[in-house]
């Protein structure tokens, strides 16, 4: 299974790299900026990637994943609205409230792929 998840990886890589050469000045090398992590999907799916690569990790190991999911979603959050609109105090406190939303979907979505995967 590992050998076909990195066949998959490299077989991306190797199709994305024409993409990749033709950068038209458009911002085609981006493949995500800050106005899309402050989105629910955006803030989800980044979450999401560094939870799954770092919970392994002796640091992170010691906090319960769900804690983890929130404090990373937390900095996404507060570091997309100072890079977009700018950080002020009703911002983030919207972001702490936001997080817990970023965070239950993705603890939630994880889950719902591990039981279709028990299924």
């Amino acid at each position: 299974m590992k050998k076909l998840i990195l066949v998959m990886v490299v077989l991306a890589l190797i199709l994305a790299l024409p993409v990749a050469l033709a950068d038209d000045g458009a911002g085609a090398l981006e493949f995500t900026d800050w106005a899309t992590l402050g989105t629910l999907a955006g803030a989800s799916a980044i979450v999401a990637t560094i939870v799954q690569i770092t919970k392994k990790s002796a640091l992170v190991q010691k906090l319960p994943t769900q804690v983890w999911s929130y404090l990373l979603a937390l900095v996404v959050l507060l570091l997309a609205n100072a890079f977009t609109t700018g950080l002020t105090g009703e911002s983030a406190a919207r972001c702490l409230l936001n997080a817990a939303i970023v965070s239950l979907t993705t603890n939630g979505g994880y889950s719902a792929v591990q039981r279709m995967k028990g299924a």
